[in-house]
């Protein structure tokens, strides 16, 4: 976990932008959406700048610590038994993405799965090519299962 301050602002923005880009990961960044569709919920950028928001107006109340996913909480409601200062933010736990393409028994369709959770704007795929080649955009981890 990360701990923020009051007045931080250089930890806050490194935070808000790696917050940033695991949203972007998980849930895709197309912004398209109907009237009335719970897809535009979960646009990334609208739910960065919510979770910043919220950051913001904790942070009023006092220090704050965030873990890898945006998830919050005031540093005076947990009892520290040890940190460690870096000057650069590294999770200790970051992991490589792996996509996995993988078809139902008998299936038509090719779908997409990643270990980080990202969610696929286009998924699934009526043919393995476009699957493979959607994958290798995020990543050269790409393994077919069942195709």
């Amino acid at each position: 976990m990360v701990l923020i301050r009051q007045g931080d602002k250089e930890t806050l923005d490194c935070v808000y932008s790696q917050i940033a880009e695991y949203l972007a990961r998980r849930f895709g960044g197309d912004p398209h959406y109907q009237k009335g569709d719970t897809s535009y919920f979960y646009y990334h950028k609208r739910l960065a700048k919510a979770w910043l928001a919220s950051a913001q107006k904790m942070l009023k109340k006092g220090p704050i610590l965030v873990n890898k996913v945006g998830g919050t909480l005031f540093y005076d409601s947990v009892e520290v038994l040890a940190s460690q200062e870096l000057d650069t933010l590294v999770w200790p736990d970051h992991l490589e993405e792996k996509i996995t393409i993988r078809r139902w028994p008998g299936g038509k369709h090719y779908y997409l799965f990643s270990n980080l959770n990202r969610k696929f704007p286009r998924n699934p795929f009526g043919v393995y090519e476009k699957a493979f080649e959607t994958a290798k955009a995020f990543t050269d981890n790409v393994v077919s299962k069942d195709c």
